[in-house]
């Protein structure tokens, strides 16, 4: 028997299949160039980049770094005094009084709602301090309530007094225990103040590029005659900066 008797058929059958998957491929291809073929958003779509954003903010002129007197019985706000240096613990002259210095930093970089906060940091220019005890004398940093916090101007502006801001639920502690050994001739860095930043994020769902964040330095230890001192935007020395880190994704 001949083996072309079984080749030839399957040769045609071959064939046949070939110029139904060619029919099929172009029927397939003609409906496709009647039609607009577009991905939507959903199936393009990227994993999210985590971003690390970091800034050091210099207080920008001499309004914006305050000395005030927390008593409401003797108003007491100046833009650095003697010799352009800033005060802030506890006085006793004309009456016993806590002193308190605010620092305002306009932010260069917006921190978008979400974002974490890693670190931040102040650094400050000590110039000197009066009857401070580095054994158990200590700060306390909190931040004007706001998404951007306005200039003070007048005593009542101070926090909590009369129709003044409010101040941050946090409050850190500076140092963390025991006493605070100021550096009176050099720069003073503060613990980290990030959970401070982070309550203003979280509370108004970010904070903006050339929002402002005011700074408190004060304590609510009252003794008598234990102030340190900075040195005052107008300071030949002057070095104060506000350092923020933090990261959230887009």
């Amino acid at each position: 028997m001949s083996i072309e008797r079984f080749v030839k058929p399957l040769k045609g059958w071959t064939m046949a299949r070939n110029n139904f998957l060619f029919l099929l491929m172009t029927v397939f291809l003609c409906s496709c160039a009647n039609k607009d073929i577009t991905l939507n958003s959903d199936e393009v779509r990227r994993d999210p980049i985590l971003v690390q954003s970091e800034q050091s903010i210099m207080l920008e002129n001499d309004e914006d770094d305050v000395e005030s007197a927390a008593s409401e019985g003797y108003e007491h706000l100046v833009h650095g005094e003697w010799a352009n240096n800033l005060y802030f613990g506890y006085w006793d002259y004309p009456q016993y009084e806590a002193t308190y210095s605010s620092f305002r930093f306009f932010l260069k970089k917006a921190i978008p709602k979400g974002a974490k906060v890693i670190k931040a940091f102040l650094d400050i220019r000590g110039t000197g301090s009066v009857g401070w005890n580095s054994q158990k004398h200590f700060l306390e940093i909190s931040a004007t309530d706001s998404k951007s916090s306005p200039q003070i101007s007048e005593f009542s502006d101070v926090i909590g007094k009369n129709n003044g801001y409010q101040e941050t639920q946090t409050i850190i502690r500076w140092p963390k225990q025991g006493g605070l050994d100021w550096n009176e001739q050099g720069l003073n860095r503060t613990p980290d103040l990030s959970a401070l930043i982070q309550e203003l994020v979280d509370k108004y769902d970010g904070l903006d590029k050339g929002s402002s964040i005011t700074l408190w330095l004060k304590t609510s230890l009252l003794e008598r005659s234990a102030e340190v001192m900075a040195a005052d935007y107008g300071h030949k020395d002057f070095h104060t900066k506000l350092s923020i880190s933090a990261e959230y994704k887009e």
